[in-house]
């Protein structure tokens, strides 16, 4: 998952004219790439998931998701809004509760690209390449299925915030021909 912010004010304006002479002396960029997920991120009074990672769909693999929140003492209650970058078992797993497909988020509305949505209604898997074991396969058609028919989904197109701050830009997928998800941030420091 790839995060671009497009403005810093952090403190002040001083430090942000000393973030962007390092970031020039050292040849890096406004751009954050985070290979991880979920992420918690909180803007205003909002906390927000950027995916929930695997829950309890796979024996053996239970996520920590829950734990993770509770040593910082958020409770689900407190997530107002979940963004899933896509309907995979690690994405969407830790969503809902398996049989049941009851949320754990109960407040929370849940934010996933409707290409996304409904290319999982039906899925079209014949680009996937023979050495995909199926039992992966019929896992993730399941979870996919069963988190649009269980969970409060709100779907979006690209092109305009999704939420203040957030903003979802596709990237092509030349795997699948499907639209990768980064995401735009920009961070904003009213108080500078």
């Amino acid at each position: 998952m790839r995060f671009w912010y497009r403005t810093l004010a952090v403190c002040s304006r001083s430090l942000e004219r000393r973030v962007e002479n390092l970031l020039s002396q050292t040849g890096l960029s406004h751009q954050l790439r985070l290979w991880v997920c979920p992420i918690l991120v909180k803007s205003g009074t909002d906390y927000i998931l950027i995916d929930t990672g695997i829950g309890l769909h796979v024996p053996g693999m239970a996520g920590a998701l829950p734990q993770k929140l509770a040593s910082i003492g958020i409770e689900p209650e407190q997530i107002s809004k979940i963004f899933i970058k896509h309907l995979h078992a690690d994405h969407i797993g830790g969503a809902f509760a398996p049989p049941t497909g009851q949320p754990l988020f109960p407040n929370a509305t849940i934010y996933v690209p409707e290409a996304e949505v409904n290319f999982w209604k039906n899925p079209d898997l014949s680009y996937l390449k023979r050495n995909v074991p199926p039992e992966l396969v019929e896992l993730t058609v399941r979870i996919a299925q069963s988190a649009i028919e269980y969970l409060p989904i709100t779907t979006f197109s690209f092109g305009a915030p999704l939420f203040p701050g957030i903003e979802p830009v596709p990237l092509p997928d030349t795997r699948r021909g499907k639209p990768v998800i980064c995401w735009s941030i920009q961070i904003v420091n009213n108080n500078s």
